[in-house]
């Protein structure tokens, strides 16, 4: 991200940040850089921002609830798009523990 902060900006630059900021798990951030870029709801990358930030949401709602086997399919969901987001990843873990899924757990931490 240091890199992609100092590089011009352009829509395309401002495109890869949103994209590296979404692979870290940066939603917020991602979503700035996308509008920035110019992109929106409608543009593939700013759908697969809603959905992902909807299906964390989820996540967190069956963590809650105690459904640790649904929430840790929504945060697997989640780390296909957010792979090097290490608080995702131990979210997960924490709820294959839970779930009883031992060997999720380690795979996910």
């Amino acid at each position: 991200l240091r890199v992609l902060g100092g590089c011009s900006e352009s829509r395309p630059c401002a495109q890869l940040r949103g994209v590296a900021r979404l692979q870290i798990g940066d939603f917020d951030g991602a979503s700035e850089s996308f509008a920035y870029a110019g992109g929106n709801a409608i543009s593939i990358t700013g759908q697969k921002l809603v959905t992902t930030v909807a299906v964390r949401t989820r996540a967190f709602a069956a963590v809650e609830k105690q459904d640790f086997k649904v929430a840790l399919l929504h945060f697997r969901r989640v780390i296909e798009v957010a792979p090097l987001a290490p608080g995702l990843r131990w979210q997960s873990a924490n709820a294959a523990l839970e779930a009883g899924d031992f060997d999720g757990a380690l795979e996910d931490a």
